[in-house]
C-alpha cells in the first residue's frame, strides 16, 4: 500500500535513508519535506511497515524526483516500480510538464528504472555526489 509520508515516518525513513546512501538525509530533513507544500512525500508499506518512499518536490509545470528507496531486503519486488507510476500520477494531477532528477553514473539499476519510465539523460555534474565520489547524471522526462 502508498500512502503519503507521516511525521511518525521519518525517524524509519532517516534509518533506511542511512543503509542506502552514502550522503544519507537526516530525519530533521525528511520532517522538513513532510512539512513543506512543496514536497510529495510518499512510503509504501509490506505489513503495515514502510519498506520504501519517495520524495518529490513541485513547482509550477515542472517536479523534481529527489529521492527514491527501498529497503534492500525489499528490492526485486516491483516496489519502486509502484512508487515510480505514483510520481506519475501525481505529475498528471498537478498537470506537470517536465520532471527532473539526478543519479549517480555508475548506478545502473536506478539508471535502468528511470530509462523504464521515459527520463533521458540530458547532462553531467561532475563530481556531485561525495562518498563515494561520482559523477551525476541529469535526466529528465518530458510531456510530449
Amino acid at each position: 500500500m502508498i500512502r503519503q509520508m507521516q511525521k511518525e515516518d521519518a525517524e524509519y525513513i532517516a534509518a533506511i535513508e542511512s543503509r542506502l546512501f552514502g550522503t544519507p538525509w537526516s530525519e530533521k530533513g525528511i520532517s522538513d519535506c513532510i512539512d513543506n507544500d512543496l514536497y510529495y512525500c510518499y512510503v509504501i508499506e509490506e505489513n503495515a511497515q514502510p519498506v520504501g518512499y519517495i520524495c518529490l518536490m513541485a513547482a509550477v509545470g515542472e517536479m523534481e524526483l529527489l529521492r527514491i528507496g527501498v529497503e534492500s531486503a525489499h528490492q526485486r519486488k516491483g516496489y519502486a516500480d509502484s512508487l515510480m507510476r505514483r510520481m506519475l500520477l501525481l505529475a498528471d494531477e498537478l498537470a506537470t510538464e517536465s520532471i527532473f532528477l539526478e543519479v549517480r553514473s555508475k548506478n545502473e539499476p536506478a539508471i535502468s528504472l528511470y530509462r523504464k519510465y521515459g527520463f533521458v539523460p540530458e547532462g553531467v555534474r561532475k563530481k556531485y555526489y561525495h562518498n563515494p565520489e561520482d559523477d551525476a547524471v541529469i535526466m529528465w522526462r518530458r510531456k510530449e
